[in-house]
Formats: structure tokens, C-alpha cells, sequence
């Protein structure tokens, strides 16, 4: 066997990588079980060097909905201008002036954690803004998305001093708002009753301006509007209902007499509410039709009594055509009369609206007046309303903010986090084991396969070390698949198949010894009658990297193209395949069949110097197969090598 082992290599199958993998761990467990637990010991021993922060929280609602106290705002607040407000809150809350309160009213001037004086400190900052940075850094606010909550988280050394931290935020944020507020309502009813003055004189002017106009010219308009403005919408209303009237009236005189003029009668334009004595003569002239038929049926047309019956017929349908006929003259006489009181109302609105147009030129100066009255009464009103307001408000207090869950001592330290990290560390260490059994099988096996021109050839037999010939010599590195045969010893083939293997798999190739004489393990047999998986049946050798396949119990019966199948995917799946067919006319034989098929390359094993008549046939039939062949014998001083 000769080649170069950079060959490309075939693509394995992923059951069997994750076989391998696995024998991978198990021999290297206790590699990756030491430096798991050295890189595990190393993050435990980091997380007691750090000391702990603890972190407190406390939760504020923000509405800005309770500002709303009075309903009389200028533009009211919309849900996007709600959350932009919220939003703003989160930098008043980190801002100086509400952290100064803290400051101030904790004493952190005189807390190491937040004040100690640095040799390289800038000169001129006081303490004061020293511990107001040192608090700033160890505050921080979110808000949930789509929500009017604050949290103010503070970190510290010891945990109840962050949760008081958190909690005097939370009240110097309140307590600022407060202070905001009262000093905006105070300001706000100042500014407003400096104008109450001169708005309520304006509006005294502007009312009496209105009063003088209306006794000058004589007009009187009650509920705000002339009376001869009301006398024209109610006639123009009137006017539109009777148009609607008339034109309702004239599409049921034209639908009944197009129904008349093409039937002969409007009871289809008719409903059963509309007319009962119409539905009574259609029930009859229904009924004079049924009793006709019938007697048409049963006596034939000739009979007295049909000739009875058909009268009765033509009388009911007389009676309907009259009946449709007097309908139709009163649907004319019902439109006449709608257009008459349409034309009456029409001329009496005219003569209304030419009068009512003398009236509004006085009526323009009228509504200026008015609506400049009216525009100075309601700002004084509202100015009035909201003096009343804002000094109310300065006495109630309103309030946007409130505390809705205190900051708690906090039970456990928010950093470092340590079942976190542990857990990463674990995880690391084990990655890192895995890695480190891979890079040491990796060059075990290069120790075991060295680099050179010629990959190692497999100890197979003495003769061909004292011949001093290849082993054999046909054998090259393009031969993936070799079968070994025997006449009468198969376990002359059997070791001679375990050899190749393991030369194989020391060279560096991924190796399969397929055993078509083991029938006790589960294998191809099995496996061609779905009974197995393809990993169940592969065992690893102790003694090489190569994986080892068993024939399996072929009694139960086999599935021949299933078991080609599995043969194509193992040869697939593995750069060097090794078939051990015991001999050549044994048991195996029916499993061989497909390894015949897909071999590149069969040895014939042979025990002594010179082959006998019986090896020779097999020498022969093996020859003929196709398949190239070459003569293994295993006596000490044969100089044998041949091949076909």
C-alpha cells in the first residue's frame, strides 16, 4: 500500500463523527474533566476577589393625567405627548437638582464610597460635586416600554444603603415636583389677576355697543337668529319635504302604470300592506286558476263545470284590472296634488327670502357686534375660572408622581452575577477541554503515522518482509476498497483483513473492517432488513482508530438492494474500506456479492510457498470478476507476490 495520505477525504456521515466524537470524549475524559475544573477554579477564585455591589429599586408612577384637575386646558395631551413627558422625567430624576437633595439630606460628603478625597483630583471641585458624580454614576433610571413607570435603580457596597439611596431619590424627586408646581401655580395667579381688570372693563364697552345698535334699528332676534330667518327655514323646510313627497308620489304613478300598460295590473308593484283588497283578489284568482286546473285534470275541458270554473276565472281577473285601474287614477291624483303644495310653498319662500334680504344688510353689523362681545366674554370668563383655579390648586397641592413600590434590601449581590459566570465558566472550561482531547489525539496519531514520502504500510505477513517485496505490491493509494479471501482457513483472511485495517487507520485514514464471518454482533444483515441504524452497528477497535462492522445473522433473510445500498454509503463515508470475505465458497459468500462490486482491489491468502489447485481456481475466478488480484502468502520463505 503506497500513496499520499493528503489525499482528499470523503465526507463522513454525521451518526458516525458522533460516534467517534464520543470515544473521543470517553478516552479523554479525564483531560477535559482537569481543565474544566482548573478553568471552573479559576472564575470561582476571580469572583472572590471582587467585592460586591448590591443594587435597590425603587418604582414611580408618573401620570401626567392628574394634572388634569380642572378641564380647561388649552390643547389637550395626547398618548405620544404623555410618553414624551415620561421620558423627560428620567433627566430631571439624574438631574443636580434632585440629587443635591440627596446629597444634602444623606450626608454623602462624608461617605467614603462616594466621597475621598484623590491626590489627582481637579483642583477646585468641592466635595459637594464630588459625591454629586459619585451618585450620578451609581444611579440609573429606566422606564418599561409603553408604561408611566420609573425605576430608580442605585448601586452600593452594602445593601442597605442602596436601597436608602434609592429611596431618597424617590422622595427628593417628588418633593422637587411639589416645590415646581407651587411655585408655577403661584406665579401663574399672579399674572392672571393683574388681568382680570381690564378684560372685564373691555367686555362691558363691547355689550353695550350691541345694546345701543339693536334699539336704533329695531331688530329683535330671540334665540340669536331674526324672526324672519326662522319663518324662511321653516318654510324651506317644508318646500323640501314636499319636493321629496312629490317626487315619491311620481315614481309610484309611473312604476303602477308601466305595470298596468305591460300586465295589465299593479298588484306585482303592490306590497300585502299596501292594499288588502288587492291581496284578496289575487287569493281568489289563485284559487279560481287552482279549482280550474283541477277540473281541467279530472273532467276535461269540455265539461259544465269547467266552462263554470273558467268564468269564475275571468271574473276575478276583471275584477283585478278594475281594481288596478282605480288604483292608478288615485296614484296620478295623489302626484297632482303634491305638486301643487310644492309649487305654493315654492312661491311663498320667494316672497320670505326677498324680504329677508333687506333684514341682513342690518343684521352684518348686528353679528360684528355680537361676536366682538362674545370673544371678550369668553376670555374674561376663562380668565375669571382659571384665577379661581390656580388659587385653589396652591392649597390642594396636585401631585404627578408617586411612590409605588419602595426600594427593598436587596438579599443578593447584583454584581458580579456568580451562578452566571459559573455557569459560562463551566461551559468554557468543557469547550475547552473538548478542544484540547481533539489537538492531542490529532498528534498522537501523527506520532503514530510520521510524515514522508510513503504513508506506513500495515505489518500483514513475514514473507513479504524477507521477500523484501510491498505488501503487497499491487495495492496502491487510489485502492479504497480491498476484499481478502481465503480457500480453506478463513482466519487467514480474517488477520490478514485486521492488519490492513489498522496499518490503514495508523496511516491516518478514516478506516472501516467490514467482517462478513462474524454472524453473533448485529451488522449488515440487520441493517438491510431495517432492524438497525447504521451507528448501532459500528464498533470502535481497541487497539486503532478503525471502526469495526459484523456481518450479522443473514438466516432471518436479507434485502439485497437495501444491502448494496448500505455498502455504496459506507464506502462513502470512509477513505479506506476493508471487507474480511472469509472463504471464498463460504457462508459469506451472499453478503460478498456487493463488496465484489464495489472493491478496487482482493487478496487471495494463501498459507504456503507455492498455490495449490483449488487456490488457483479461486486465483482465477477472482480474476474474472473484474476486479484487480493479487496472492498474499503468509510461508516464511515464499518469494510469492503475484497479481492479476
Amino acid at each position: 500500500m503506497a500513496g499520499d495520505t493528503s489525499a482528499p477525504r470523503a465526507a463522513v456521515d454525521p451518526a458516525i463523527d458522533l460516534l467517534g466524537l464520543i470515544e473521543l470524549i470517553v478516552r479523554r475524559k479525564w483531560l477535559i474533566l482537569g481543565i474544566t475544573a482548573a478553568v471552573v477554579a479559576l472564575a470561582l477564585g476571580a469572583l472572590t476577589m471582587v467585592g460586591p455591589r448590591y443594587s435597590a429599586t425603587a418604582r414611580l408612577l408618573i401620570d401626567p393625567r392628574e394634572l388634569r384637575i380642572v378641564e380647561n386646558e388649552i390643547a389637550a395631551r395626547d398618548l405620544a405627548g404623555d410618553m414624551m413627558l415620561v421620558e423627560s422625567q428620567v433627566e430631571i430624576i439624574t438631574s443636580e437638582a434632585v440629587l443635591s437633595r440627596v446629597v444634602t439630606a444623606e450626608k454623602l460628603v462624608e461617605d467614603e464610597d462616594f466621597y475621598k478625597a484623590r491626590p489627582g483630583s481637579p483642583a477646585g471641585r468641592t466635595p459637594e460635586e464630588i459625591a454629586l458624580e459619585a451618585l450620578a454614576q451609581a444611579t440609573k433610571v429606566t422606564r418599561p416600554e409603553n408604561t408611566y413607570i420609573l425605576e430608580i435603580a442605585v448601586t452600593a457596597k452594602q445593601p442597605a444603603k442602596a436601597a436608602r439611596l434609592a429611596n431618597a431619590i424617590a422622595a427628593a424627586y417628588t418633593q422637587d415636583q411639589a416645590a415646581a408646581a407651587a411655585g408655577n401655580t403661584l406665579d401663574l395667579s399672579t399674572s392672571i389677576g393683574s388681568r382680570l381688570a381690564e378684560l372685564q372693563a373691555r367686555l362691558r364697552a363691547d355689550e353695550e355697543k350691541v345694546s345701543q345698535f339693536k334699539t336704533e334699528h329695531g331688530v329683535s332676534t330671540p334665540d340669536g337668529r331674526l324672526l324672519l330667518d326662522t319663518r324662511v327655514n321653516d318654510l324651506s323646510s317644508r318646500l323640501s319635504v314636499a319636493v321629496g313627497e312629490s317626487a315619491q308620489a311620481k315614481s309610484r304613478y309611473e312604476v303602477m302604470q308601466t305595470a298596468m300598460s305591460q300586465r295589465g295590473d299593479v298588484s306585482s308593484v303592490l306590497s300585502e300592506t299596501e292594499n288588502t283588497t288587492m291581496v284578496a283578489l289575487r287569493a281568489s284568482l289563485s284559487e279560481a286558476q287552482r279549482r280550474l286546473a283541477e277540473l281541467q285534470q279530472v273532467l276535461g275541458p269540455r265539461h259544465p263545470r269547467v266552462g263554470a270554473a273558467q268564468a269564475e276565472l275571468d271574473r276575478a281577473q276583471r275584477a283585478i284590472r278594475s281594481e288596478s285601474e282605480r288604483l292608478v287614477a288615485a296614484s296620478r291624483d295623489a302626484w297632482r296634488a303634491a305638486q301643487e303644495t310644492e309649487q305654493t310653498l315654492a312661491a311663498s319662500l320667494k316672497q320670505l327670502t326677498d324680504e329677508s334680504f333687506v333684514a341682513n344688510d342690518r343684521l352684518i353689523e348686528l353679528r360684528e357686534l355680537e361676536r366682538q362681545a362674545q370673544a371678550s366674554r369668553l376670555v374674561y370668563e376663562s380668565y375669571l375660572v382659571r384665577a379661581r383655579e390656580t388659587a385653589e390648586l396652591g392649597n390642594i397641592g396636585a401631585r404627578t408622581a408617586r411612590v409605588i413600590a419602595p426600594a427593598a434590601v436587596p438579599d443578593r449581590p447584583a454584581f458580579p452575577p456568580r451562578s452566571l459566570l459559573a455557569a459560562a465558566s463551566l461551559v468554557f472550561g468543557l469547550g475547552l477541554g473538548l478542544v484540547a482531547a481533539i489537538v492531542a489525539d490529532l498528534l498522537e496519531r501523527r506520532r503514530l503515522a510520521p510524515a514522508g514520502a510513503h504513508p506506513q504500510r500495515p505489518s500483514i505477513a513475514p514473507a513479504f518482509v524477507a521477500a523484501n517485496a510491498p505488501a503487497p505490491a499491487a495495492i496502491d493509494a487510489g485502492d479504497s476498497v480491498v476484499l481478502t479471501f481465503a480457500v480453506a482457513d478463513e482466519a487467514l483472511a480474517a488477520g490478514t483483513a485486521l492488519d490492513l485495517a489498522r496499518g490503514m487507520a495508523a496511516e491516518g485514514w478514516s478506516t472501516l473492517l467490514i467482517d462478513l464471518t462474524d454472524t453473533h454482533e448485529p451488522g449488515l444483515a440487520e441493517l438491510s432488513r431495517g432492524e438497525v441504524a447504521v451507528a448501532a452497528i459500528l464498533a470502535r477497535d481497541p487497539h486503532s482508530p478503525a471502526h469495526i462492522a459484523a456481518a450479522g445473522d443473514g438466516a432471518r433473510g436479507l434485502d439485497g438492494t437495501r444491502l448494496t445500498d448500505t455498502f455504496a454509503l459506507l464506502v462513502r463515508t470512509y477513505e479506506r474500506v476493508v471487507v474480511n470475505g472469509g472463504l471464498l465458497h463460504g457462508p459469506a459468500g451472499t453478503l460478498a456479492a456487493p463488496a465484489i462490486g464495489l472493491a478496487d482491489h482482493a487478496l487471495l491468502v494463501v498459507p504456503g510457498a507455492q498455490m495449490t489447485d483449488e487456490e488457483g481456481r479461486a486465483y482465477d475466478e477472482l480474476a474474472n470478476a473484474g476486479i484487480a488480484v493479487s496472492v498474499l502468502s503468509l510461508a516464511e520463505d515464499a518469494p510469492l507476490a503475484a497479481a492479476a
